[in-house]
């Protein structure tokens, strides 16, 4: 309200001088505690997003306790390798001759300690940042960092034990002697093992059986080896990276809000381990599967393009008749066709969240079969075509439902508790087979269409099973740490083990070619460009020598999943544009890099 407005004119002259300076004084207290008011009740500054490189091959940063360098992996040159990139020049170097990832700096500064893949095995190596050869330090790790006087170093390392996955915190010294196992996890993996400040604490991000599995923080006590579990914060999924942040009493990670990381935004989140508190300090629209504070309210963080669709490839003979069945900036993935043939269902976050949609493979058209605020994902048919099923995490977890074919009369259809996903029908549509992620009883499952009797068929920690055309086998996909992935075969009836497997070195995801005489898989050519394989099935046989090239080999669009139609003639691939970089994110509150009184005052105890 403005002065003049508020000064009313007339004849109460004697009133005037008084009533003005009266209204000048009030006036002037408004305005000072509506300046108080704005003061305090003023937004913290949005953050500063900027690129950081710009080669679309660029992951896995780590930043220098200094601030000024940056070390990621890329692989611009067919080879991923370490890199470094100077802040204040913009000069970026190869340093390691890979192939290697998960950098991370020494306390000092002038070592570079990473992971390198040989053969199946993976090893800690470290290296001087001015270059020179790199000296091996532990085998048979995952990934490591530097305790906070650089005369130690943390590792996990992963074990089996009766098909059951363990994994072990384990600390060495920086000179690769004196290696002591100091907590385990069990049933569990566990990757980025950080140190905290005060060297007290080794926190790692507890990585989940499936995508839907509960993710969680372990933090270890190193003195003691007493450990505790973190759970994630409520309202998103997999915990992807972690770092300290000011004190011993503070961890960031980030976050993925959607079980479908490749296409998800995600988050930063503070969490204060003595009160349990959370806070979300920063937003993305890219999960960031790694990140490092690079300084006081500055992340560095890598990023991906979201870009994944599904283009249909023709077979025998008709690879070069290729077409886009859905195109645009949207995540899609996960084909299957209808029993016809007619039509492709997959999982899109087209309308905001993961839905089933379906197109046509002959008019093209998309349409939605499911409208949910929940996650739905990896669908598939039943073979008379009347049903759909899928894994939703609608009961708050992930579990198998059922529904008709345009997506109407939805039911739950496991009672899992933890985490059902990769549902498949069996040909007399008696059966739906799934795989639990669930550790109390993880493994491959069979369950009746209306919920009864639930079977399981194999123990440990399973993925993407597949049945067979003719209804007696299944496949399935198993990892062992040290060991390629695996797709084996079990029988439908009693979960006996077939003796076949096909080997690979990625993930190989899998489905039986039509016929049931061979299985197509995702995997890898010499040059390193994923497509779908096709290897002959002979139970007892090994078929390593018919493994033959199906299609969607793109040095620039990557095959992640993909669906083969009913007659085998065609094949549907989803596939993912090749694109990650670096982003810096300033003015980011509550961020600031590990207190170095605390180090510094730790280094001069050590001494």
């Amino acid at each position: 309200m403005s002065l003049a407005r508020s000064t009313r004119a007339g004849p109460a002259a004697p009133r005037t001088r008084v009533s003005f300076i009266a209204g000048m004084a009030v006036g002037a207290l408004a305005v000072a505690g509506l300046g108080v008011w704005w003061t305090r009740a003023k937004s913290p500054e949005t953050p500063i997003l900027k690129y950081l490189t710009y080669s679309g091959h660029d992951y896995s940063p780590a930043a220098s306790p200094d601030g000024k360098t940056i070390a990621f992996t890329s692989d611009r040159d067919g080879r991923p390798r370490i890199w470094l990139k100077e802040l204040a020049g913009g000069r970026e170097a190869a340093l390691s001759s890979g192939p290697d990832d998960y950098a991370r700096f020494s306390p000092d500064g002038s070592t570079i300690l990473f992971s390198r893949t040989e053969g199946s095995l993976t090893s800690l190596y470290r290296m001087p940042v001015a270059g020179g050869e790199p000296v091996k330090v532990a085998e048979d790790v995952i990934d490591g960092d530097w305790s906070p006087d650089g005369r130690r170093i943390a590792f996990v390392r992963l074990k089996t034990v009766e098909a059951q996955l363990s994994a072990a915190i384990c600390v060495v010294g920086a000179n690769g002697e004196g290696a002591t196992e100091i907590a385990r996890l069990e049933n569990g993996s566990l990757k980025d093992p950080r140190w905290s400040p005060d060297g007290r604490t080794i926190a790692a991000v507890q990585n989940p059986i499936q995508a839907g599995s509960p993710s969680a923080i372990f933090a270890v006590e190193v003195d003691s080896g007493k450990s505790r579990t973190i759970a994630a914060r409520a309202g998103g999924f997999a915990i992807l990276s972690i770092a300290w942040t000011g004190s011993s009493d503070d961890l960031l990670y980030s976050q993925a809000e959607s079980v479908n990381v490749s296409g998800a935004a995600g988050r930063i989140i503070r969490q204060n381990l003595s009160s349990g508190g959370t806070e979300t300090v920063f937003w993305s629209p890219y999960a960031s599967v790694m990140f490092d504070i690079a300084g006081p309210g500055t992340i560095v963080f890598g990023t991906g393009s979201p870009r994944q669709n599904v283009r249909e490839v023709g077979l025998r003979g008709d690879s070069s008749k290729t077409r886009w069945l859905t195109r645009g900036n949207s995540t899609d993935r996960q084909p299957a066709y209808s029993p016809d043939g007619e039509r492709v269902i997959f999982s899109s976050n087209q309308s905001g969240n993961l839905d089933i949609w379906e197109v046509s493979t002959k008019a093209g058209s998309e349409h939605r079969l499911t409208d949910d605020p929940a996650e739905d994902w990896d669908p598939g048919f039943t073979p008379d075509g009347k049903k759909i099923i899928w894994s939703s995490n609608r009961s708050k977890h992930f579990e198998i439902w059922i529904a008709d074919a345009d997506g109407s009369n939805a039911r739950q259809l496991t009672q899992d508790g933890v985490d059902a996903e990769n549902p498949t029908a069996t040909p007399d549509g008696k059966w739906i087979v799934y795989s639990s992620g669930n550790p109390a009883k993880n493994g491959v499952w069979k369950i009746r269409q209306d919920g009864s009797e639930a079977t399981r068929l194999v123990t440990g920690a399973t993925l993407v099973p597949d049945v067979s055309p003719d209804g007696q086998y299944c496949l399935y996909v198993s990892h062992l740490p040290g060991k390629p992935y695996e797709v084996r075969v079990i029988r439908v009836a009693d979960g006996s083990a077939v003796p076949f497997e096909i080997l690979s070195d990625i993930f190989p995801r899998s489905r039986w070619m039509s016929g049931g005489k061979a299985i197509a898989f995702i995997g890898q050519d010499e040059k390193g460009i994923r497509g779908v394989y096709a290897q002959d099935f002979a139970a007892g046989q090994d078929t390593a020598k018919t493994r033959r090239p199906l299609g969607g080999f793109d040095p620039e669009s990557t095959a992640e999943s993909f669906g083969i139609s009913p007659d085998g003639t065609r094949m549907a691939i989803a596939s993912r544009e090749q694109l990650s970089s670096l982003m810096t994110a300033e003015r980011v509150p509550a961020v600031s890099p590990p207190h170095r009184r605390e180090t510094e005052s730790l280094n001069r105890k050590k001494r």
